[in-house]
């Protein structure tokens, strides 16, 4: 983790990654960071993503270093649908979230 990080001294996963499209980011960045980090340790909320697909994920910028958690991500609502409790692969975030991600408010 980057000096100053609240989880350094944890074992984090680092990502390198490309924002396809930003919905929302702090009005005095340009750019989000290429990087991000997430816990390692499931029950600490640690995301488990793969090389070469596309997600919907939300995270916070910390001194500069992007982080996230599963605890703090857009899912669907239904208990019964394989998604509930994991992170959202883009090709499956319902259509109607898709269209209402521009108005969500932080």
């Amino acid at each position: 983790m980057p000096p100053g990080s609240p989880r350094k001294g944890l074992n984090n996963h680092r990502y390198a990654v490309e924002h396809i499209k930003v919905y929302k980011k702090p009005s005095d960045l340009e750019a989000l960071p290429a990087e991000i980090y997430t816990p390692s340790e499931p029950p600490a909320c640690g995301l488990l993503i793969d090389t070469g697909k596309e997600y919907l994920l939300a995270g916070k910028i910390h001194n500069g270093t992007l982080l996230t958690v599963l605890c703090g991500q857009v899912l669907v609502d239904n208990p019964a649908e394989e998604l509930y409790e994991n992170v959202l692969e883009w090709k499956k975030v319902p259509k109607q979230l898709q269209e209402k991600l521009p108005t969500f408010k932080c």
